[in-house]
């Protein structure tokens, strides 16, 4: 798959709704882990890893879509280069 079209999926990943609110609900959750008093430390620390995994997902989803837009413009000065 091409950076170009890897970006718009990605983007799209991001944007979308019920991606989106998996996500809410899933870090939601594991961050109740860590305000409940009972919370043994190895649960606090699954909920760490876990709220932390969804996050790297989202940054390297993210990463794709900077890659896309640094790729366009790239090729935006490339053909200015060319017609000048």
């Amino acid at each position: 798959m091409d950076a170009n079209a890897k970006a718009s999926r990605a983007a799209s990943i991001l944007q979308d709704l019920v991606f989106m609110e998996a996500v809410s609900v899933v870090k939601g959750y594991h961050v109740d882990v860590f305000l409940e008093h009972s919370s043994t430390p190895e649960e606090i620390m699954e909920a760490h890893r876990a709220v932390r995994s969804l996050t790297l997902v989202q940054g390297q989803l993210q990463s794709f879509v900077d890659d896309g837009r640094l790729l366009e413009r790239k090729q935006k000065d490339r053909q200015r280069g060319q017609h000048a």
